[in-house]
């Protein structure tokens, strides 16, 4: 799911997306109208396709990770999986629209472990200048790496290793976007067959990232 939470203060003009994998079909992403309350028969119960494409999926069948709204740029993203890359599907949403997005797929630069873009799933955050940062792990080298975008994904930094030792496995990146060029990234991983787990905490900037 991602919220978009409207212009105004009130919940007529929110609306709720929600991303979901169709096996064998494809990715499909769906819309609401928000609640207005427990008598309201349609907010969050019925929804419709977003896309100006349907019944055409928005991109092809794989794994996703969490579909999320930027309120700067009014876009809603989703990142996939797609070899060694990450697919991510782009939508920009005029105030009140809820159908009819045209939706685009870009790919970020290519994981540089040499592997698929896998365990388990990528990641997106949007900070609040609009910038977006994509991470992943690595199925080759079990490294987290990130790409940043400053320009809603038409082009992306080289991707940035993260975690700072050796990695026996990562899974289950996570990201967060706070102030312009903020980012923190956290995951389960060890560095040895029975390791504590890694957890470090990241400060990036769109053109560039050092760790802290």
């Amino acid at each position: 799911y991602a919220m978009d939470n409207g212009t105004t203060a009130g919940a007529a003009d929110n609306t709720v997306f929600l991303a979901v994998r169709e096996v064998g079909v494809g990715v499909k992403i769906y819309s609401s109208p928000g609640s207005t309350g427990s008598n309201d028969p349609v907010g969050g119960l019925v929804f419709r396709e977003a896309s100006a494409a349907a019944p055409v999926p928005v991109a092809d069948d794989t794994t996703c990770g969490q579909l999320r709204f930027d309120v700067k740029t009014r876009n809603l993203y989703y990142p996939c999986l797609q070899g060694d890359r990450v697919r991510v599907t782009i939508g920009h949403v005029n105030p009140g629209q809820r159908t009819g997005i045209a939706f685009k797929n870009v790919l970020v630069p290519s994981s540089p472990g040499g592997g698929p873009t896998g365990d388990i799933f990528p990641a997106l955050a949007t900070d609040s200048a609009g910038n977006v940062y994509v991470a992943w792990v690595d199925e080759g080298d079990h490294n987290v790496y990130y790409t940043a975008s400053s320009n809603k994904g038409s082009t992306w930094t080289p991707p940035v290793r993260v975690n700072a030792g050796p990695a026996f496995s990562n899974v289950f990146v996570w990201a967060h976007a706070g102030a312009s060029g903020s980012l923190a990234l956290a995951w389960l991983g060890t560095d040895r067959p029975g390791a504590s787990g890694d957890f470090p905490s990241w400060s990036s900037d769109p053109q560039g990232a050092t760790a802290v």
